[in-house]
């Protein structure tokens, strides 16, 4: 496509690599879904774009690395419409495992009736939503759904037949959400409707049987009300025109909200549970339905849905939104990125539009070319009608000449890329049937191998299946024959009937040597399946009010660990990038931040300025202005400068801080008073780093009027570090 600019008309073809190159440079910011896919052109960019610098960039090479890796730098943020469409997939998981913990491996609802196949995908609670929808909805099953008989069921009862769902078709962000809420809602007119109309297809008899399982009625309870109180607050925030890194506060909101529901769903059943201050929840007879009292055990059922997948979607948020949360790359931004990321939106709707668009051309408008459909929709997203609109007579009468005059080359240009595209087709569709016809070559190669195989075994009496049937056999035969025998059992075990050859039983040889009658007869026996008699056991009568509340608090618990491990696992991700150094430092606000950093101190020489790396070791106040004592690298003497102003006038940089630079060191750590909220810096002795656990092992000294000594404890220092709360002295 990049390329196709750049040599269009009017394009001096010997600079077009120049320009292709300048495009590239200008591409800044990425926003995506995060799919692998996306994450690998994101890398290839990247280092594509560092690559290119050099020859974009004037003087490139005599930045600082600071300097070299701000300009190296894409931002990559994520849509959020795409978060909604991810806390739909695992809501559908964990009530998976919720109904798990209820059901066990017992077939309920649909599942038990006669000719239904499990998808093992979804859950009950979303397959009974589907189902609905199918059945009941406009744009559900043509062929056994009952939309107009359902609409008619409702207008008969005196009730509006605007139904609060809508259809999975085209439809896919917080769709599950809505429509739990829309089948809550009419649950007890589907069930009487249903129940009468059972008989006539297997779809409607499917929704009738999952109706009658109370749970996934309480699974659709519980994700209507996050519908109404997380996913469509966020959306409509998501919505809001302004800055996208407006949303951190959003997001660390959402996730601490959901923590906190997640100990107590209480709040949510009874629709005291508020998101977003300033976001009005909308209220109607669906809400006002779904937080409705009901039965004890019906509201600790749906409590219990609620609870664990909010668990869940805190693990989901972790991961997805960890570059937005606490010491993430965008939590604490400088004013040049905030203006560099203003253009960037929340969220890539538009670009899902118009695939919308694209897909409805395609219906409409059957014979169309790929580049007419193209230039539709270009000419629709680029305003072209009134950029056209607001040119002068003759400017237009220029612009339409130009245009009328490359429509042959934007032809042949579309041509050769057809060209391109059928030959590429043609040569997967060859390489397919040369796959295809190796496959079949040694399909019938094995075959004659299996055929050959059952031939040696039905000299020997067919499959011996049983050890006795083993030591008979073996009676039977000479003594040359018994070890051919013997083999030609284990070979079609192997290569017939496809057994695993666990521990070498089915081997003929052990390093080399063959092995001996009596070897190959107990390889043999030890194939058979061991059987044991089980005792018999009453059997429990499964419960299924709900699930075991220490199940289920082993689940939440596991998830919000989880979450925690993510969030690290993948905000370190972040930082470790191309370009992303800086990002993993501390920001300095003012003078005392500067106490305790690594740091690259710039002084002039005789041959110009040099770099020498160091840590800031103290700081005192000289009329009035702070000064810093430095320690450099490879040296034990100090020297004291006003490293703020040097820092000011950029000759002095923080440096990245690594686990190796903070191990073995004295340090002072912060702590809030829980007394009066002051600041107290306790010292200590960094001991040991966890790789795996991303902790340190700090010994703090003791205290003259601490009775206890000193502790030793486990922190997160590098985060602390990054945060304003850890400074080296050492």
């Amino acid at each position: 496509m990049v390329q196709d600019i750049v040599t269009s008309q009017g394009v001096d073809l010997d600079k077009a690599e120049h320009r292709e190159k300048e495009i590239f440079i200008k591409i800044t910011n990425l926003l995506s879904d995060r799919a692998s896919t996306e994450k690998k052109f994101n890398s290839i960019l990247s280092q594509y774009r560092s690559k290119i610098l050099p020859d974009i960039v004037d003087g490139f090479t005599e930045y600082s690395e600071t300097e070299q890796a701000k300009l190296s730098l894409v931002n990559e943020l994520f849509c959020g419409l795409h978060l909604i469409d991810g806390l739909a997939h695992q809501a559908n998981v964990t009530l998976s495992v919720w109904e798990g913990m209820i059901f066990g491996k017992d077939k309920v609802g649909s599942q038990s009736l006669p000719g239904i196949h499990k998808d093992k995908g979804e859950s009950g609670t979303v397959r009974l939503i589907r189902t609905v929808c199918k059945a009941v909805q406009e744009r559900g099953c043509e062929k056994f759904g009952k939309p107009v008989q359902f609409r008619t069921f409702l207008v008969s009862k005196n009730k509006s037949d605007r139904l609060p769902l809508s259809t999975f078709k085209g439809n896919r962000i917080n769709i599950v959400f809505h429509n739990a809420a829309g089948v809550y809602f009419l649950y007890s007119d589907l069930l009487e409707f249903t129940s009468e109309l059972q008989q006539e297809n297997k779809l409607i008899a499917e929704v009738f049987a999952d109706l009658s399982v109370r749970q996934f009625l309480a699974g659709c309870r519980a994700l209507g009300l996050i519908s109404k109180c997380i996913t469509e607050p966020l959306w409509r925030i998501l919505s809001k025109k302004e800055h996208v890194l407006k949303m951190n506060e959003r997001y660390q909101t959402l996730i601490s909200k959901m923590r906190e529901w997640t100990n107590d769903g209480s709040k949510l059943v009874s629709g005291k549970a508020c998101l977003f201050e300033d976001v009005e929840m909308h209220c109607g007879p669906v809400f006002e339905k779904l937080i409705e009292k009901s039965s004890a055990d019906f509201d600790e059922l749906t409590v219990q849905a609620v609870e664990l997948i909010l668990a869940s979607l805190v693990k989901v948020c972790c991961r997805m939104l960890a570059d937005h949360l606490e010491h993430g790359r965008y939590d604490q931004m400088s004013e040049e990125l905030l203006q560099k990321l203003e253009s960037v939106p929340k969220t890539n709707v538009s670009c899902e539009r118009d695939f919308g668009v694209f897909d409805n051309l395609l219906r409409a408008k059957t014979r169309a070319t790929g580049i007419a459909l193209e230039g539709m929709v270009m000419f629709k997203e680029n305003r072209s009608w009134k950029w056209l609109a607001d040119l002068d007579s003759q400017k237009k009468s220029e612009v339409l000449a130009v245009a009328r005059m490359s429509v042959r080359n934007q032809r042949a240009v579309f041509c050769n890329r057809m060209k391109s595209v059928r030959e590429a087709r043609l040569q997967r569709m060859k390489d397919k049937m040369d796959n295809n016809n190796e496959k079949e070559q040694k399909e019938i190669t094995d075959m004659a191998i299996k055929k050959k195989l059952t031939v040696d075994l039905e000299q020997y009496g067919g499959l011996w299946e049983t050890a006795m049937k083993v030591d008979e056999q073996i009676e039977q035969l000479d003594e040359d024959l018994k070890s051919a025998a013997v083999i030609a059992q284990l070979k079609f075990r192997r290569f017939v009937l496809g057994m695993k050859n666990e521990n070498g039983v089915l081997n003929t040889t052990k390093r080399g040597t063959k092995l001996s009658v009596d070897e190959l007869v107990q390889n043999l026996k030890s194939t058979f399946p061991k059987t044991t008699k089980v005792p018999e056991k009453v059997k429990n009568v499964m419960n299924y009010s709900s699930a075991p509340s220490e199940l289920l608090a082993q689940e939440k618990n596991r998830l919000l660990q989880e979450a925690m491990k993510q969030q690290v696992k993948v905000r370190d991700e972040g930082r470790k990038k191309i370009g992303l150094k800086e990002l993993g430092t501390p920001e300095l606000t003012r003078p005392e931040h500067l106490l305790g950093k690594r740091v690259r101190h710039a002084i002039h020489e005789s041959e110009g300025k040099a770099w020498y790396n160091g840590t800031v070791v103290g700081m005192r106040e000289e009329n009035g202005a702070p000064t810093f004592q430095m320690m450099y690298d490879g040296c034990q003497l100090v020297w004291w400068f006003d490293l703020w102003k040097d820092f000011q006038e950029n000759c002095l940089e923080l440096i990245s801080v690594n686990a190796e630079d903070i191990l073995g060191k004295k340090v002072e750590h912060m702590f809030i008073s829980s007394e009066d909220g002051a600041e107290c810096w306790w010292p200590g002795k960094v001991l040991q780093y966890k790789d795996s656990e991303n902790l340190f092992v700090i010994e703090y000294e003791e205290e003259e009027d601490d009775a206890e000594g000193a502790g030793v404890f486990e922190y997160p220092l590098l985060d602390d570090y990054a945060a304003n709360e850890l400074r080296i002295l050492s």
